[in-house]
This record gives C-alpha cells, sequence and structure tokens, in this order.
C-alpha cells in the first residue's frame, strides 16, 4: 500500500521471478494456436468487448467451464482496474493476476477438450498480459505480440470489465451453533432463507452439534454468516 513504508529487499526477487517465468510459460504455450483468433481487442476499439461478449453467447451460450474463467478474468480486470483508479495497492493486484492464472493453468485441460472456446480463452490470456503490462511492460509486450497483436501494450485501449460475468453465481456462508462457527455452506447467490436453512441443518459437521438438541431459531444475516441457536 502507499502509505506504507517499505526497504528495499532482495527476498521477494526470486518469487516474482518464478511468477513471470509461469505466466510466460502459460501465454507462450498456447500462442500459436492461439494467435489468428479474433477476439475483443482485435480492432482496439473501446467497448467493442461487450459485442464481442453479447456475439459469443448468441451463438452458444457459456458453458460451466466457459463462465468460471469468464468470472475470474472479469474478477481481476474489475479489482484492477479500480485499484489503479483509487487506492493504488499494487501488491494486491499482483496478487489477483497470480489468481487468474492459477484459474487458467487449472482450466487448461477443459480447454484443450473444447470445453473452452478459443476466443474465450485467448481473451482471458489477453487480460492477463494486459494486466502484467502495469508491472512488467517488456515481457508483455513481447507476449501480446506472440498473441497476434501489432500495438504496444502501452497503446491498447484498456479493457472494460464487464459486471454481471464477474458477479458470484455461489457464496460460501460460515454456519454457528450458539454463536461458534460449526461449518461452512455454499448456496447460490439468489438463495431463499429456507434454502439456506435447509442446507445449513443438513451441513455435516453442523449436524453433528445439534444431535439430541432443540432448535430454538435461525437466524441468517444476508450473504453474511447463519447462526442457529440451540438449547
Amino acid at each position: 500500500p502507499p502509505e506504507k513504508d517499505l526497504d528495499w529487499s532482495d527476498a521477494g526477487i526470486e518469487g516474482s521471478s518464478r511468477f513471470l517465468n509461469r505466466v510466460y510459460r502459460l501465454v507462450a504455450k498456447h500462442s500459436e494456436k492461439l494467435r489468428p483468433v479474433v477476439t475483443r481487442r482485435s480492432d482496439g476499439t473501446p467497448g467493442s468487448e461487450f459485442q464481442e461478449l453479447a456475439r459469443w453467447a448468441t451463438l452458444r451460450p457459456f458453458g460451466p467451464e466457459e463462465r468460471r474463467l469468464l468470472r475470474k478474468a472479469h474478477q481481476s480486470l474489475r479489482h484492477v482496474t479500480e485499484d489503479m483508479e483509487e487506492r493504488w495497492h499494487f501488491n494486491t493486484d499482483i496478487a489477483m493476476t497470480m489468481e487468474l492464472v492459477n484459474e487458467l493453468t487449472d482450466l487448461e485441460p477443459a480447454f484443450e477438450a473444447g470445453k473452452i472456446r478459443p476466443e474465450i480463452f485467448k481473451s482471458a490470456l489477453e487480460y492477463l498480459v494486459l494486466m502484467n503490462s502495469l508491472f512488467a511492460p517488456h515481457i508483455a509486450d513481447e507476449l501480446w505480440e506472440g498473441l497476434g497483436n501489432s500495438k504496444f501494450t502501452l497503446r491498447v485501449p484498456w479493457p472494460a470489465f464487464n459486471q454481471e460475468l464477474a458477479a458470484e453465481d455461489e457464496l460460501e456462508l460460515p454456519v454457528q451453533v450458539n454463536g461458534k462457527l460449526r461449518g461452512r455452506i455454499r448456496v447460490a447467490v439468489n438463495a431463499d432463507e429456507e434454502e439456506i436453512r435447509r442446507r445449513a441443518l443438513a451441513e455435516e459437521k453442523v449436524a453433528q452439534h445439534l444431535n439430541g438438541r432443540q432448535v430454538v431459531k435461525i437466524i441468517i444475516v444476508p450473504q453474511k454468516l447463519v447462526n442457529i441457536v440451540v438449547r
């Protein structure tokens, strides 16, 4: 964070080098195959991202793997965009790009199996490269060119994130019994209270603490936690 003092240290260089090498290998591995693929960044027109997303969805609804990758890509882009405009916390921006690299790596088998369209996989790689151009511009320019783009990343309009795609489909809720954490559940973001109650009571670790006890009430704090009061 910019408000904190920092003494220079060589300790983090090794880790940063490993991460940049990982990004380079990931993008370079797919560059040749993805170079001719046309994506939202092909014409460089600001706002063209949303037109391309709408066109892809019209051609074929997004599958679960595609939605997962788009979600992480747009969450990362949203975080970095808002940080650059407001907070300037570069450490968390780099952490978000690391998360995107992990997601891309995890979803490589799905891409190779045809479950993720080349346009979507390439667009996520391009987001990754553009975000890294803020911190490692020379490597980013080389990777950007390898993906079939001609301009320097400095000349490329900053992409817009899509709030709808960045939104989580599910959220994790801690479940307490008499105020003590006993388990966690995952529910749909729009799940109603009855579904949340049912899932909380059925959670295996929670159920162990309810055995033989009377449930007095269930307190649900929306999108925060569930507290089961027993006696």
